[in-house]
């Protein structure tokens, strides 16, 4: 299928019109006769834009970090000479930017990145980059060649529309439009005006929610702050201490003189916010089931950014956790092995395996915080050196492997007869519709499934129809290569009928096993009350 349009390109001697055909490759490529004294912009590769890190003051051995945005870009054409260097441009308002005094320069040509360690948290800049010829700098004109980027809060990082759009397009072998924020036309579920689209960037917390425990001298402990290896006395402590249990890991938290965990119903999004923390080296806070992780994030407040923290969408975190680019299957696999912790920095995706637990109040190595080794839970911290290298093309740390974490995602009751359950709008998000019209049943398997939705993550059962604009699996042109399923499992269970009202997603592997782990991972068999030793979750809003 081909598609032919007109460009027109202003030049010093008028308008010069450009005719040419693109191809729906994939790729997100235009193919445009470029022009002397200007250059084509062929897109944006990647951003990434992190927040500063600022782990818990209490977490040994944590390095803080800057923020930073890192922009990449496409190999741009010109016709009068090969590029020598890029020049980067950078201001807070679009098309501000100032071509006398540029932001970098030199930049190498093969290397068609930068990273920006001067910019200020919560403040959005506009960048464009431009080639030298010759010794001469060549202007581009395209609508995207000036891209906006967001500096995320602390701690928080950010998944840009553009960026997003184009990889998912690219997966699913669509023409990406670069001239409408990448998206590519997409008639299926979660769909936006008939295209596949995110619709606006968003913010991920960088790790893992985790226990917010008050350091020394909390609790009246001057060395050990609030921490323990069984459940807090109820004397123990003031109102406003949160305490954790390395041994159960449960967060606690005193008001009124009375201490209740996350595993207390009747603990509102104030109190439940009260527990966590998305600074890095925390206890990831589990044992905590749909309703309470999504009342959590609802209690958060971000100083200096308008915006609500919500559970993200299933089809959110498939977005966010997508890999560095140029990873090779084997690449990821190894990533995700997670063996040797200490030495590798891979997921943890196996018990902490090279690590040591020990059953000391404060454990001999903080990687180990989150259990005791009499406990058998092997998990690490929140935002752990042992899993630094576990992050994603955005800089989101531990998205596979330590713990599973909520989105939400919901399934109504299903029908043990007919072995079918029904997607719901969400009843934590109402705007979540993005499974509406899926029906859910026994023959759906990311080894046997002939198709996918791929833009949702999920396995179709045998007799979906082709309205839900689905992929064949396989590695035929066209099709959604399997290898992606290795180390992937979608876990339903349909036989337990009415038993189960409401089923809630999670995704993203624990440190269990690296069984049914990775990126396309995903369980809809649990009910939204679960709450699990190895079920966490992360907090995402809107950037826009």
């Amino acid at each position: 299928m081909e598609q032919r349009t007109m460009v027109f390109f202003k030049t010093g001697i008028g308008f010069l019109l450009a005719v040419f055909v693109v191809g729906f490759c994939g790729c997100g490529k235009k193919t445009i006769p470029p022009i002397a004294n200007r250059a084509l912009h062929q897109g944006w590769s990647n951003v990434q834009a992190i927040g500063a890190k600022t782990p818990l003051g209490q977490a040994v051995g944590l390095p803080s970090e800057p923020a930073s945005i890192t922009i990449s870009w496409n190999e741009m054409l010109v016709i009068n000479g090969p590029i020598s260097s890029y020049r980067i441009y950078r201001a807070e308002s679009s098309g501000a930017e100032d071509f006398l005094h540029p932001l970098a320069t030199d930049l190498s040509s093969s290397t068609k990145s930068y990273k920006d360690t001067t910019v200020v948290l919560g403040v959005t800049y506009y960048y464009v980059v431009r080639p030298v010829v010759n010794g001469q700098e060549l202007s581009t004109s395209q609508n995207y060649s000036e891209i906006k980027v967001l500096t995320p809060p602390e701690n928080m990082s950010l998944v840009h529309r553009w960026i997003a759009n184009q990889e998912m397009c690219s997966l699913m072998g669509r023409f990406s439009d670069l001239f409408n924020n990448g998206r590519c036309v997409y008639n299926g579920p979660g769909n936006i005006d008939g295209y596949f689209d995110l619709g606006k960037s968003l913010l991920f917390d960088t790790v893992e929610a985790g226990c917010n425990y008050t350091p020394a001298p909390g609790c009246g402990d001057a060395v050990n702050g609030c921490l323990g290896v069984t459940d807090p006395a109820a004397a123990t402590g003031v109102d406003g201490d949160v305490f954790y249990d390395r041994k159960g890991a449960h967060c606690f938290s005193k008001a009124l003189g009375v201490w209740r965990s996350q595993l207390d119903p009747t603990m509102s999004s104030l109190d439940l916010a009260h527990l966590i923390t998305n600074k890095p080296g925390a206890p990831p806070l589990v044992y905590i089931n749909q309703t309470q992780s999504a009342n959590a994030c609802l209690g958060v407040n971000i100083n200096g950014i308008t915006g609500i923290k919500r559970l993200p969408t299933h089809k959110e975190q498939l977005l966010a956790m997508a890999w560095a680019p140029g990873l090779s299957f084997s690449d990821i696999d190894a990533l995700s092995s997670g063996s040797q912790l200490p030495t590798t920095g891979n997921c943890n995706l196996n018990s902490g395996d090279g690590l040591t637990f020990d059953d000391q109040l404060v454990p001999n190595d903080p990687e180990t915080l989150p259990c005791t080794f009499a406990s058998t839970c092997q998990l690490v911290r929140t935002g752990s050196n042992s899993t630094t290298n576990c992050k994603t093309r955005y800089g989101m740390q531990d998205m596979v492997g330590n713990v599973h974490e909520w989105s939400s995602d919901q399934l109504s009751a299903c029908d043990a007869t007919t072995h079918t359950c029904t997607a719901t709008t969400s009843t934590m998000d109402a705007l979540n519709t993005d499974w509406s019209g899926i029906v859910f049943d026994n023959t759906m398997s990311f080894s046997t499934s002939p198709r996918i939705q791929l833009p949702l993550g999920i396995p179709l059962a045998a007799n979906a129809p082709a309205s839900l604009d689905s992929m064949l699996v396989g590695t035929g042109a066209g099709a959604f290569d399997s290898q992606n399923f290795r180390l992937n499992l979608f876990r339903i269970e349909t036989d337990l009928g009415s038993s189960i009202p409401a089923r809630g997603a999670f995704s993203g592997g624990s440190f269990f096993n690296a069984a049914g782990s990775g990126r396309f991972s995903i369980s809809v068999r649990n009910p939204t009350t679960t709450a699990g030793l190895n079920v966490g979750f992360r907090c995402v809003m809107s950037a826009e």
